[in-house]
């Protein structure tokens, strides 16, 4: 079975999601959204429509450049480019080539947010 199969009710990933709050900058023609993470990995990341029409910008294997930011720490930027690979009623899953960089910045985006959450 493929990565992205399910399998007795439970998906089979190469990486795991996490949820992280954070937020991502899409640009849709010559107009910038920001669309909200449901959760991410290391490879691809699952955002919330938030009531725009994301079927007509964005469609199944399109490509598109996406700044990751999250709310605590918006110095801390990550843009990687993301392939459309699913739609659903609630969002979009994207996906991008694991190049050394952005995984390394992406687990430490991750990892930020999980201690400061522990902290609290």
């Amino acid at each position: 079975m493929s990565s992205g199969s399910k399998q007795g009710g439970s998906e089979q990933r190469k990486h795991p999601r996490v949820d992280l709050l954070a937020s991502i900058e899409l640009k849709s023609g010559d107009e910038m959204i920001i669309l909200t993470v449901r959760n991410i990995s290391v490879g691809g990341v699952f955002v919330c429509n938030d009531g725009y029409d994301l079927l007509s910008g964005f469609p199944v294997g399109s490509r598109h450049e996406l700044v990751i930011f999250t709310p605590s720490d918006l110095d801390k930027q990550l843009v990687v480019r993301g392939l459309v690979v699913r739609h659903e009623a609630e969002g979009m899953a994207l996906t991008w080539r694991e190049d050394d960089t952005a995984a390394t910045k992406l687990t430490a985006l991750i990892e930020q947010q999980q201690n400061e959450k522990v902290s609290r």
